[in-house]
């Protein structure tokens, strides 16, 4: 009888042990499942952000976040929504380049910046980012733009000819004329049509007025082609200019 009590009690002990360590191991468990690596937070923000979810990317936020990107100082989620929405086109594209740094509560990285219009004159804006976390929640952002790839993106667009432009129910004519410019010696007037911009017809320009201006900008010393109409006129004419910077 004593040993049967003694059994009993050994598979008692040995029972409750099994369930102790099989509870240990699921919390475990849930606990890794639950958990993401700093670096991954980030990561999924801005997957979320590029593709239009902001309540997801929000939720990845801290209440009361900070959020400083070249002089711009956003405080909490509600003034960042409006921000990021301000900010986001379908064309956009963010995408982490180098994690530099990542510890308990801090993520450094790089990032490359790519939407339509980098896309239309080749060039890529690189940002260094900071981010400080705090319990899995992005509580603060620093964002500065790296100086190397901002001059080169500048280059592409420094080249002018000495026009402004101006949108009539659709159409794109020449408004001022800058004296002198290589626009004027090329004998480019104000009020003339232009059709196209280096063979693009500003009809297929999907952003019209600010596509035009981008498209007709380029780097110092490249010839730009444009389509023109003369006032009172119908038959097109082309015109090579070549941009300088102004």
């Amino acid at each position: 009888m004593k040993k049967n009590k003694i059994s009993l009690i050994l598979i008692t002990v040995l029972l409750v042990t099994a369930i102790l360590m099989l509870a240990g191991c699921n919390k475990k468990v849930e606990k890794e499942s639950n958990e993401l690596g700093n670096a991954e937070i980030i990561k999924n923000f801005y997957t979320a952000y590029v593709a239009g979810d902001f309540a997801t990317a929000l939720d990845l936020c801290a209440e009361d976040i900070e959020f400083f990107e070249d002089g711009s100082e956003i405080v909490g989620k509600e003034d960042l929504e409006n921000y990021l929405k301000n900010g986001w086109n379908l064309e956009y594209e963010v995408n982490i380049v180098e994690i530099k740094e990542e510890t308990d509560d801090t993520v450094k990285l790089v990032a490359e910046n790519i939407d339509y219009f980098s896309r239309l004159k080749g060039y890529t804006l690189l940002t260094h980012e900071e981010f400080l976390l705090e319990n899995g929640k992005i509580k603060k952002v620093f964002i500065t733009m790296d100086e190397e790839s901002l001059r080169n993106a500048e280059k592409t667009i420094a080249g002018r000819i000495g026009i402004q432009v101006k949108d009539i129910e659709g159409r794109l004519f020449v408004g001022d004329v800058v004296p002198d410019s290589p626009a004027a010696q090329a004998g480019i007037r104000t009020d003339e049509e232009i059709i196209a911009v280096d063979g693009v017809e500003y009809s297929a320009m999907r952003q019209k007025m600010s596509e035009a201006f981008w498209r007709v900008v380029g780097p110092v010393g490249t010839e730009v082609e444009l389509t023109l109409i003369k006032e009172n006129e119908t038959e097109p004419y082309l015109v090579k200019v070549t941009r300088v910077e102004l």
